[in-house]
């Protein structure tokens, strides 16, 4: 059994020949017109093979693992869960990467990570991954309150490197959802190959900027004041 297909950037539904006796006329169908008596399209999908040979494949090939329900650029990221807290020995807090005078005694850390993008099939598909993590130091008081200052209390601690994760989680999900509105310029100028280095060239360096030194963000795109205590979240 077959079917023909209408134009698949608008339509994406497969196309029934109308019943009946067929009309002497074209049927016209988004970029093309089909023609009922000759029992297809005619003339070409305008797309033709620009992006791949085969004008039938998509999600490169692997329609379980990947979704791609607006039809553009294939981005596989599931955002973390906000870590629980990692206890570091007493003596860590001596070179703690937060303020060094308030030995706040805690950082959270990004690592591994990685944006990698590709070319499968007519696809270009991009794959995001992130591992946070919470260390704070065992010397950091546990029964003080979050908001105890100079020196933080665990909780304050905690709370203050829950912001900065939080802040990360938002900043990649914007990255994802722009690199998820790629496409149309893509079919346009650009072949798949070339496509998929130059996302993964300004992508990865986005990325690297979101996660690399946050301490020294403090107070801008989400993340916390510096040398400041907040509830845990």
């Amino acid at each position: 059994m077959g079917f023909f297909l209408i134009n698949a950037c608008t339509h994406r539904r497969p196309y029934t020949p109308p019943q009946g006796p067929p009309p002497a006329a074209v049927v016209a169908a988004g970029l093309r017109c089909y023609s009922p008596e000759l029992g297809r399209w005619i003339r070409r999908d305008p797309i033709g093979e620009r992006i791949e040979r085969n004008v039938y494949c998509g999600l490169g090939n692997s329609p379980i693992g990947l979704t791609d329900w607006l039809g553009l650029v294939t981005v596989n990221y599931k955002p973390p869960k906000m870590p629980a807290p990692q206890e570091r020995s007493s003596e860590w807090i001596a070179w703690n990467c937060g303020d060094a005078e308030k030995n706040t005694g805690g950082f959270a850390s990004y690592d591994p990570r990685s944006l990698t993008c590709s070319c499968l099939g007519c696809s270009v598909v991009c794959k995001v991954f992130w591992t946070p993590a919470i260390y704070l130091s065992s010397a950091l008081d546990k029964k003080a309150p979050w908001n105890q200052t100079p020196n933080f209390s665990w909780n304050g601690a905690l709370g203050h490197e829950q912001r900065h994760v939080q802040a990360v989680m938002n900043n990649v999900q914007a990255l994802v959802d722009d690199l998820k509105g790629k496409e149309g310029s893509f079919k346009k100028s650009l072949e798949c190959k070339e496509a998929a280095k130059a996302y993964q060239i300004e992508y990865r360096q986005r990325f690297n900027d979101i996660t690399d030194n946050t301490k020294d963000r403090h107070g801008q795109d989400g993340h916390p004041e510096a040398a400041t205590p907040y509830p845990p979240l």
